[in-house]
């Protein structure tokens, strides 16, 4: 006769959902363990580079306006210098309209190797004489809140990206043409 008794089998159950639920708690913060050290050693690793890849990205925009012969545009940059590893920049909610909200959030790399997000706000419109504004609020992020929210192997890649499209752009042709530069300067002012 088999045994019949509810209670049995929640407390089986109740057992196996314990010791599952205790391995996968374990799996999770090795995983986060494992990105957030991943972080660390890439950020060592590109630190020395760094400051070639950052710039200091678009916080507020505004333009009014919109289509006219009296059309002005104003723009501010952050204090701090940093290169995008996660997002695209502000997005418009439903680009096939006329009218809409901003919206979005990136992730930077600033160049002394902490994070921030933008968290993007503000509205657009295509119609004629309209205001368009949008502006980014800060938030600064622990390596270890990257790690949680983010997937560290596809920060990893945009920072390999960056890295690459420096390396493949005109970096050192303009240094020859600064030192070409500076070589002409030069002998120009010994003359005088």
């Amino acid at each position: 006769m088999t045994d019949t008794n509810p209670l049995t089998t929640l407390t089986t159950l109740t057992a196996e959902a314990a010791t599952a639920h205790d391995g996968l708690s374990q799996a999770v913060q090795a995983e986060a363990d494992a990105s957030e050290a991943l972080l660390r050693a890439a950020i060592e690793t590109v630190r020395p580079a760094l400051r070639a890849l950052c710039g200091r990205p678009r916080i507020a925009r505004r333009d009014t306006g919109h289509g006219t012969d009296r059309a002005r545009s104003w723009e501010d940059h952050a204090s701090w210098r940093g290169v995008r590893v996660v997002g695209s920049g502000p997005e418009e909610d439903c680009p096939r309209d006329t009218a809409g909200d901003y919206e979005g959030s990136d992730l930077f790399l600033r160049e002394d190797g902490s994070f921030v997000t933008l968290d993007y706000s503000g509205r657009w419109s295509r119609w004629q004489g309209a205001s368009i504004e949008w502006k980014a609020e800060e938030h600064n992020l622990t390596i270890a809140q990257v790690a949680a929210k983010y997937d560290a192997e596809d920060i990893v890649a945009a920072i390999e990206g960056a890295l690459r499209r420096y390396v493949a752009g005109n970096a050192t042709k303009r240094a020859q043409a600064l030192r070409a530069k500076a070589d002409r300067l030069a002998a120009v002012a010994k003359l005088v």
